[in-house]
């Protein structure tokens, strides 16, 4: 079940196109909550925001940092969860992302 935080962020909120371009990847990532960090896979990622797998998901965390080698750690947080998928947006755009 989806559970919603942000209706303009939702995928396909409103049937309205996003703000940023999404590139599907299949990525090894880190996510940190200041309690802990755990492994998970970035399945897409544009200057906003990213899809995530996170196995075994008993809580995802809402203030969240990702981080991984293909990019500089990104501070945010999740908008939505689906089973093992979670959408994050992130507290400011890309650097150079228009």
């Amino acid at each position: 079940m989806e559970t919603t935080l942000r209706q303009d962020f939702a995928p396909g909120a409103q049937g309205g196109p996003r703000r940023h371009k999404r590139t599907s990847v299949i990525w090894s990532g880190r996510l940190a909550d200041g309690v802990g960090d755990r492994h998970c896979v970035i399945l897409n990622l544009s200057a906003g925001g990213a899809k995530l797998r996170l196995g075994a998901l008993t809580a995802a965390p809402v203030r969240m940092t990702l981080t991984s080698p293909h990019f500089a750690p990104r501070r945010g947080k999740v908008v939505w969860r689906r089973d093992d998928l979670v959408g994050v947006s992130f507290a400011s755009p890309a650097p150079g992302a228009a």
